[in-house]
């Protein structure tokens, strides 16, 4: 059947047929993936954008408002580089679309040049071999082949042409040349542009009815590659009016490399990879409400592809105060809480720093609150690391103090093929920390899977940590102390010490009427818990005072005989419900 025009439905269902074919070939996508940077997630990110134009969008009367609800939708959930491209290709097709019923071959080809063109614009420096060069090849093909004024015979003819154009990625760009692949994001749109084919092809014009697609994990490939140059690849989606994206872009540039910004003047996708995420959803507020916000540290990625340690995987929060060169060298996974600030979400140690969150604890507006990982975050992650490790062990705060430990079991028992022992160390901040240091040494010292576990549980109970914080109004305001009783400490003027029960619930251990004598009584307390056993090590950590930290850790020292194995600034979470100069103690037993 000849189409030389489509109307809303058929456009919809068309791009949705396209979506799903990259969705189906996103494991294959991700094999390829080598450029701008071997982390393997192209497709993975790739079948994220288009999930949520499948998801999100819907057919509308006219072809204009149907392809402004696609690409709003894509740019919403777009991820990764070629995410973002896709949904700028698409945002500039929404520009150009009218408000007619149909839309004609000629119409639809003079339109993606100018797509083509804002796809450009989206990369501060655009890079021939990629999709770029894919989507501006197949854009030429269809000026060239409009005059059949048939929509299938069309892009049966183009997608010839776009696969020659994919297939001589490897001779524009040398990483693919080395690697002996081509590009994956060319891959992926020429997937997007087959799955359009089928549907333009064939004689139903019905919606197009594909079963549901499964659920999206980040398999990456076992494939070569540098070390990423910068850490984290961060990507934030920013509303508001009049927003200059050419600034927008320009602010990136000194953030580090692959800068973008995706959309127009009212919702803006920015992404960068860079080593301050913070400071880049700092400046980016200046333009709009922040809103959703995605960074990947691609350096664990990469090493969990390519580099692997260990044949077991640590996983924890961010609640987990252990200082990052700890982290790194035994390669643990930190997931990050949320912390809603005013009306954005930030994700805790990555996108928010400790000084923020003290800075909006003190203003006139409604106080920080925090909240546990989504559940995609951890199907995403357990996914992902099940491909590469044996098993995993996750361990994480109090399941008193946050839901996060249930939140990840659940999750965890729906991946299959591989175990994942999810455990609630009843601790928090530097106790959870040695908690969690505790089982990587064990991992590094080639215990198995069932030692590790044993070993973590019988520690749990042999650490405590014991705070000092200046006030309770703090921890009134977090919701982990009744009112009252900072009421009555406020009007004593005391000082309290909080530890955390067996079952990991707050606990107040003591008080003092000034901050001296409150250090005093931790020291003592520390040594009472050490009594006549061993000390394993303890941690000193802090709410940003390094100097009086070191101060306390030399006392602590002169107690036990032993230096702390770390000194920490408390995470962004912590410093929430503990307030400034926040002093603590975390000890574990033999």
């Amino acid at each position: 059947m000849r189409r030389n025009e489509l109307d809303s439905v058929s456009l919809f269902n068309a791009f949705v047929s396209g979506g799903y074919e990259v969705i189906e070939r996103r494991e294959q996508i991700n094999k390829l993936n080598v450029f701008p940077v071997a982390d393997g997630d192209t497709g993975s990110n790739l079948a994220m954008t288009m999930s949520a134009f499948i998801d999100h969008s819907r057919p509308l009367p006219t072809i204009g408002v149907t392809m402004r609800s696609l690409a709003d939708a894509a740019l919403s959930g777009a991820r990764g580089n070629s995410g973002i491209i896709f949904a700028q290709f698409l945002f500039g097709l929404g520009e150009t679309f009218g408000e007619t019923l149909t839309i004609s071959c000629e119409a639809f080809a003079d339109a993606t040049r100018y797509a083509e063109m804002r796809a450009r614009e989206a990369i501060l420096a655009p890079v021939e071999g990629t999709i770029l060069t894919l989507i501006k090849d197949w854009v030429g093909l269809l000026d060239e082949h409009k005059h059949l004024r048939d929509f299938g015979l069309i892009f049966q003819r183009t997608l010839k042409g776009a696969k020659r154009s994919l297939d001589n990625t490897p001779k524009l760009l040398p990483a693919l040349r080395r690697a002996k692949v081509v590009d994956a994001g060319a891959e992926g749109f020429f997937r997007f542009l087959s799955g359009m084919t089928k549907y333009l092809v064939s004689d139903r014009v019905e919606a197009v009815r594909h079963p549901a697609p499964p659920p999206l994990g980040l398999h990456h490939p076992s494939r070569g590659g540098g070390y990423p140059p910068f850490r984290y690849c961060t990507e934030v989606l920013i509303r508001g009016a009049g927003i200059d994206i050419g600034k927008v872009r320009s602010e990136l540039a000194a953030f580090g490399d692959c800068g973008m910004a995706a959309g127009g003047p009212g919702m803006v996708r920015a992404h960068v990879h860079t080593d301050d995420p913070a400071s880049v959803v700092r400046i980016l507020a200046v333009y709009g409400s922040v809103g959703e916000q995605k960074v990947d540290d691609m350096l664990r990625e990469y090493e969990v592809v390519h580099a692997r340690k260990y044949p077991i995987a640590i996983v924890t929060d961010s609640v987990c105060d252990l200082p990052e060169a700890l982290i790194d060298r035994h390669q643990i996974n930190v997931i990050p809480m949320n912390i809603a600030l005013g009306d954005a979400q930030y994700l805790d140690g990555l996108t928010i720093s400790g000084s923020q969150v003290l800075e909006g604890m003190e203003t006139d507006g409604s106080y920080p609150s925090s909240s546990q990982p989504s559940p995609a975050a951890f199907s995403l992650l357990y996914s992902f690391l099940s491909t590469y490790y044996e098993s995993i062990i996750a361990i994480h705060v109090s399941g008193k103090l946050s839901g996060t430990y249930s939140l990840s079991a659940r999750e965890a028992a729906k991946i299959g093929g591989k175990r994942i022992s999810v455990i609630d160390s009843r601790q928090n901040s530097g106790a959870q920390a040695l908690v969690v240091l505790r089982a990587a040494e064990l991992v590094a010292e080639g215990r198995s899977h069932d030692e590790v576990v044993a070993a973590v549980e019988a520690s749990i109970p042999k650490a405590r940590i014991l705070v000092s914080v200046p006030s309770l109004k703090y921890m009134v305001k977090g919701g982990r102390v009744s009112p009252l009783k900072g009421a009555l400490a406020n009007l004593l003027n005391l000082k309290p010490i909080v530890s955390l029960d067996e079952e990991g619930r707050a606990l107040l251990s003591g008080k003092a009427f000034s901050r001296r004598r409150n250090l005093d009584r931790i020291v003592a307390m520390a040594a009472a818990f050490i009594g006549e056993g061993k000390l394993r090590g303890y941690a000193v950590v802090h709410a940003g005072d390094r100097e009086a930290a070191e101060a306390f850790a030399a006392r602590l020292e002169a107690a036990t005989g032993s230096k702390p194995l770390f000194i920490q600034a408390i995470s962004p979470i912590i410093a929430l419900n503990a307030g400034p100069d926040t002093m603590a103690v975390a000890l574990m037993k033999e």
